[in-house]
């Protein structure tokens, strides 16, 4: 294994890991949609945005690692890396209320976001409860999860955003590959588990575009 390019891959693995990956689309979001800074809220009401960042931030990066390293100085769970899927189910059980209160934030507070970002933030909770159990059988690749679901959350944000998304979709593609090629040469998944969390990335947030419109706004 070159070194070299060991290192650019684990770089590549920090840099988009799965808990990075809602603010990252956060503010891909507020970047798409300008007209958000400093639009009224109410009447001489005013939210702004950077406040949105920082709640995304907190609860889906801040509180879920903070419980990951409890969880290892503690003994729960192994390795950092959570090579074993049994490792995994308490991170995932923990992750996962984080980011439903995450949500519950973003569309009871923040509501002045327009749907389809609630819909991205719903999308990466379905797919953590997609992973969840799918965990209990088999190993998947929670990166490619959470790059699939940035990548087909991207494609429901270019519905209507203000600016156009086509540019920064094909990067994410392209970021998508070289996360899955990173996964695989670091040896940390097989094809097949990086293919399954590739589709339950998309699935999540098709599945969540399904049940915001049918449920949510009805």
């Amino acid at each position: 294994m070159n070194p070299t390019l060991r290192i650019f891959f684990k770089i590549i693995t920090y840099v988009f890991h799965p808990i990075l990956l809602p603010t990252y689309g956060t503010l891909l979001y507020l970047w798409a949609n300008p007209s958000i800074v400093g639009k009224e809220v109410d009447e001489g009401t005013f939210i702004h945005p950077s406040l949105v960042v920082i709640t995304v931030f907190i609860n889906t990066f801040i509180m879920p690692a903070m419980a990951i390293l409890m969880m290892k100085a503690l003994g729960f769970i192994k390795s950092l890396d959570m090579p074993d899927k049994q490792d995994r189910i308490i991170p995932f059980i923990a992750t996962m209320t984080f980011y439903i209160w995450a949500y519950l934030v973003v569309k009871n507070y923040f509501d002045f976001m327009l749907p389809l970002y609630s819909i991205f933030i719903l999308g990466t909770v379905v797919s953590l409860m997609l992973s969840f159990f799918i965990n209990l059988f088999l190993k998947l690749s929670i990166h490619m999860v959470g790059m699939a679901g940035l990548m087909a959350g991207t494609l429901l944000m270019m519905m209507n955003s203000e600016k156009s998304l086509i540019g920064v979709f094909l990067v994410i593609i392209v970021l998508t590959g070289l996360v899955a090629s990173a996964r695989l040469y670091l040896k940390a998944h097989t094809t097949k588990e990086v293919f399954i969390g590739f589709l339950i990335g998309i699935s999540g947030q098709m599945l969540a575009f399904s049940l915001y419109s049918r449920f949510v706004t009805n």
